[in-house]
């Protein structure tokens, strides 16, 4: 599985991402009835930073295995630096999915992400 790379400027709010949730035969992920949550961390800490990440929207058309999540301010608010996001999705029975749903050994050291949100620091904009 590639890794995604997202960019976030500090102080950018209502930014998207959009993610596509494939199995392992890079088939869409069917989200019927299902809720999805991103959630953000420190590189190689389980985790997740107090009042990051949250609830995403399931796309219109479930089938697609997209949902797609607006940064807030508390994302904004980040330190600059790497974090790595992890999508976790409930099904309406109550079970647990976390994508990625496969671990790699990068380096040396077992990774467990969906992607990279980058944090750089703000642009500035001069009228």
């Amino acid at each position: 599985m590639a890794n995604r790379e997202f960019t976030l400027y500090q102080g950018e709010v209502g930014r998207t991402m959009v993610a596509t949730l494939t199995d392992e035969d890079a088939a869409a992920v069917n989200l019927t009835g299902c809720t999805a949550l991103l959630i953000i961390t420190l590189p190689g800490v389980v985790e997740s930073i107090a009042d990051c990440g949250g609830a995403m929207t399931i796309d219109a058309n479930p089938l697609l295995g997209k949902a797609s999540y607006v940064f807030s301010a508390f994302d904004a608010a980040l330190a600059k630096g790497d974090y790595d996001l992890m999508i976790q999705v409930t099904d309406g029975s109550g079970n647990v999915d976390k994508f990625p749903r496969q671990t790699k050994l990068v380096s040396g050291e077992v990774v467990a992400r969906y992607g990279t949100l980058h944090v750089l620091e703000s642009k500035t904009v001069t009228p």
